[in-house]
């Protein structure tokens, strides 16, 4: 029997299939006798006075409504009768609710395989044991930290608590508590959750932005239902003994679905908003609420024909974002049922093939994401088998992932995206033995969304040779007060002229999506080139072409800016180098050598600048270079920049060319 209600001196139990409820007066008393009536929604069944305690009736769980049950009691002595009504129509909603999801077998089938993964990772096991013997938390990549409370910023980080609430904590705690079957490992992750249901489920005074953040939530929601299964299928019997606390799982997932069905809610056109359609549509299934799942497929529809422009690459101005929303819509179609999914899978299809395609190759010689936007320099994964095994774009892809290895390489050297906003060079793809030595070359035209932009309209990055020349800044933090945060964001942070009395037209973003465009390229395998312009910036159009001689090793970059209201301005072109680079200046001539090995790339520019100077990380609170491979952690490099005074017509070539010692 699982015991649903403990209150006022009466326990109220019911049995596992729901066909019978028995209510105990916890306390037998002198000289009296008890009754107890079962209030249903069209009738009421008394049980008279008797001398024990204990009153059984048989229902159905899932038909004929309880209500409620009063019991009485009669001091026979005294002549005092006395009754109490216990409400127990929730704590019933949510046996049922519990009992439909014991037998519901979707949860098995859209859930077991991500808890398999949690309890089978060495490092959850490892941060597990950490936080219940030593009370050390560990969030994704943050160092480990003593738990303290829900609002603490131990890191001073927006991602750390973003991973605290949405309990990214749990599948460290089951991991261990598979690897050491140790029950008091449940009581502790019972205990933490239960603080957040106290202390936040029905609490409208709290401002604080994680309790109902977007992805957070969904996130959370998540998190919940993997525990759920977790005990269903590792621990039942904890599941019985412990039904208040599992029911109110259950009612906190009732309100977080409801929360991620409100249309203000929902983060429209954003990766954070995929997440809650994919997350709410998944509840929907294992709760069997059929809103939830036909709210999801009508959202998930609109965002698929969002997420991706005609070309299939991604809106949200990032590799490492294309990769992220390209593999949970992979995950969707191939883990939910396509009976749900209805004419989802077929339109996913007509855009799946180009996404992968761009990913060949938009991953660096040395199989990593370029920093791009807010991505990471991290190698992607082979995620795409088990939907593309046995097209050319998969093999196409394997040859780009395994570095020339596996797979078959691409015909193509070169690929641009005119309404994406990207060109994508190199000189040849190379094989197994020399492919990491390809000269490789991203362009970026324009944003394509307002969602992780940066300020890097006609920016481009060179890698050759098995290294950086030419970088970009990369994500750091999603922090925006923090001073590195705000630099890599902003136009001094990225290979492209900065202009004096000018800037965005900050009310309307727009503006910047529909003011640039890619007019002339050529994907020629050995001579490409691509041209764009733009006039993001108030009163200036500014044209870029990069042309490439892969025979030569050589890079044209052609510049032309105009100030459109004939304003002489100072324009200052930008060229931001690995720290482990040489720089030389010899007047119109750069020179910069690398330290690993003995390339060398000399640029020469058309025009001698007023000035040309090179800065180096930062100074009190001025940022003038920096890197960030990897979320939350920084490097120097250093900025050439060339200056120009008092134009309003100006032309440029810089003439990029590779060498060696």
């Amino acid at each position: 029997m699982i015991k649903i209600l403990d209150d006022k001196g009466v326990s109220i139990f019911v049995n596992h299939k729901g066909t019978d409820i028995e209510v105990s007066l916890n306390q037998k008393r002198n000289n009296c006798v008890y009754a107890c009536y079962f209030h249903f929604e069209d009738e009421t069944v008394t049980y008279h006075y008797q001398h024990h305690v204990n009153f059984s009736h048989q229902i159905d769980l899932h038909g004929s409504k309880l209500l409620s049950i009063r019991y009485f009691i009669w001091d026979k002595k005294k002549d005092i009768r006395t009754s109490e009504t216990l409400n127990i129509t929730k704590q019933l909603e949510l046996l049922n609710t519990y009992s439909l999801f014991l037998d519901n077998e979707l949860s098995s089938y859209l859930l077991d395989k991500d808890v398999e993964n949690y309890i089978s990772t060495k490092e959850n096991i490892v941060r597990g044991r950490m936080l219940f013997e030593n009370n050390k938390l560990k969030l994704t990549s943050f160092a480990a930290v003593e738990w303290e409370e829900w609002e603490a910023d131990p890191f001073d980080n927006r991602s750390w608590q973003w991973a605290l609430h949405w309990f990214d904590f749990n599948k460290h705690l089951l991991a261990f508590h598979h690897e050491t079957n140790n029950d008091e490992i449940l009581v502790k992750l019972k205990k933490i959750i239960s603080s957040w249901i106290d202390r936040y489920l029905y609490n409208d005074n709290t401002d604080f932005e994680f309790i109902w953040h977007d992805h957070a939530t969904a996130l959370r929601t998540e998190q919940i239902l993997l525990l759920l299964h977790y005990l269903k299928k590792y621990n039942p019997i904890w599941m019985h003994t412990n039904f208040t606390f599992v029911a109110s799982l259950f009612e906190i997932l009732n309100v977080l679905g409801e929360k991620l069905e409100e249309e203000d809610f929902y983060s429209r056109h954003t990766n954070h908003g995929l997440e809650q359609v994919r997350v709410l549509m998944l509840l929907g299934l294992i709760l069997d609420n059929k809103v939830w799942v036909d709210t999801s497929i009508l959202r998930l529809n609109d965002e698929l024909d969002f997420s991706f422009t005609s070309e299939g690459v991604h809106k949200e101005n990032s590799p490492g974002y294309h990769q992220f929303v390209f593999k949970i819509f992979l995950s969707i179609i191939e883990e939910f049922p396509s009976y749900v999914l209805k004419d989802l899978g077929p339109k996913f299809n007509d855009i799946a093939s180009k996404a992968l395609t761009y990913i060949t190759y938009i991953l660096r010689p040395d199989k990593n994401l370029p920093i791009i936007g807010d991505t990471e320099l991290k190698p992607t994964s082979d995620a795409y088998r088990n939907y593309f095994s046995g097209t050319i774009e998969y093999e196409n892809f394997l040859y780009s992932l395994t570095q020339g290895k596996r797979g078959t390489v691409p015909l193509k050297n070169n690929m641009v995206y005119p309404k994406s906003g990207y060109a994508i060079f190199r000189n040849n793809w190379g094989n197994e033995k020399d492919f990491t030595d390809s000269m490789h070359l991203i362009f970026k035209a324009g944003c394509s969304s307002q969602y992780h932009h940066q300020q890097d309209e006609n920016n481009f990055v060179l890698y050759a040779f098995g290294e950086d020349w030419i970088i970009d800044s990369g994500l750091y933090n999603y922090i925006n007060k923090d001073p590195i945060r705000h630099y890599a964001r902003r136009r001094q942070a990225h290979n492209i002229p900065v202009i004096s009395n000018t800037s965005y037209v900050h009310t309307d973003f727009n503006h910047r999506v529909n003011n640039w465009s890619i007019y002339d390229y050529s994907e020629d395998n050995y001579r490409p080139y691509v041209s764009a312009e733009n006039t993001v910036l108030q009163d200036i159009r500014h044209s870029r072409k990069i042309a490439i001689d892969s025979l030569k090793s050589e890079i044209k970059v052609e510049d032309n800016i105009i100030c459109l209201d004939d304003v002489k301005r100072t324009v200052i072109f930008l060229l931001h180098i690995p720290i482990d680079k040489k720089i030389e200046v010899f007047d119109n001539i750069i020179k910069i050598s690398s330290s690993k090995s003995s390339n060398v790339i000399n640029i020469t520019l058309s025009e001698t600048p007023s000035l040309i100077e090179v800065k180096k990380g930062m100074k009190g609170n001025t940022v003038h270079s920096v890197v960030s491979y990897i979320a939350n952690t920084h490097q120097d490099s250093q900025v050439i920049r060339f200056i120009f005074e008092d134009v309003n017509n100006f032309n440029l070539i810089s003439l990029i060319k590779f060498s060696s010692t």
